[in-house]
């Protein structure tokens, strides 16, 4: 779960600290690490950052007391500054895909054939990390691995793609199979499951055309 200054790139505690300051400004050190649980380095640590993003101030006087800077005034700059670097990210992106796409030669026919355990996960991965929209998957045996959890559709998931698959369901009785695919389930994926699923595929929505591809052999999300 992301916290208020997560955008900006600074961490929870920072986000704890600020927001106790912006409640309770002009306070000592002690005092918040008193009042947020958070230990005295860290509440030190944490103030060198909001200092150094301007966020907060050091009040002059006798006493080591802090100040939070109005958010309205203090993270609109942050926050631009975060915008502009994203959109320069972005366009190195494009630019970088533009120009893998220019240096990977065609392979000159609509089906491509992928041969060898490494070219086939390699593949897969390609396919599932490409995709903005969804990734459909027909799983059946022979495998490649054993139940190893796919990260790549983890992180698929938790950006929105929606992944669909259909089962072959004697699979899901092998060891680790049913709690994986439970997994899964939990982060979100559509599943289903057939007494029989021969077809063996996968595909994607939002890939390059290079990238769509049928998989050869795929594993009960222990292919990647």
């Amino acid at each position: 779960m992301t916290h208020l200054l997560d955008p900006i790139g600074l961490s929870a505690d920072d986000s704890v600290l600020y927001r106790h300051l912006l409640d309770h400004p002009h306070t000592h050190p002690a005092d918040i690490s008193r009042a947020t649980s958070l230990s005295a380095s860290a509440v030190r640590t944490s103030m060198r950052r909001l200092t150094g993003a301007g966020l907060i101030t050091h009040v002059p006087g006798a006493q080591e007391r802090y100040l939070a800077l109005p958010p309205h005034s203090a993270l609109e700059p942050l926050l631009q500054r975060r915008e502009e670097a994203l959109a320069g990210l972005r366009a190195h992106s494009r630019e970088l895909a533009r120009r893998t796409r220019a240096t990977t030669p065609p392979s000159g026919h609509l089906v491509e054939t992928i041969c060898g355990q490494e070219a086939v996960l390699a593949k897969i991965a390609e396919l599932e990390l490409g995709a903005h929209h969804e990734v459909c998957v027909i799983d059946s045996p022979p495998y490649l691995t054993g139940p190893v959890a796919n990260s790549h559709e983890l992180k698929a998931l938790s950006r929105g793609v929606t992944y669909r698959a259909v089962y072959h369901a004697p699979s899901l009785a092998e060891p680790g199979n049913a709690a994986l695919l439970d997994h899964y389930i939990a982060a979100g994926e559509q599943a289903r499951s057939l007494p029989q699923a021969q077809l063996k595929c996968s595909s994607s929505t939002d890939n390059k055309p290079s990238s769509r591809s049928a998989s050869p052999a795929r594993t009960p999300r222990a292919d990647s």
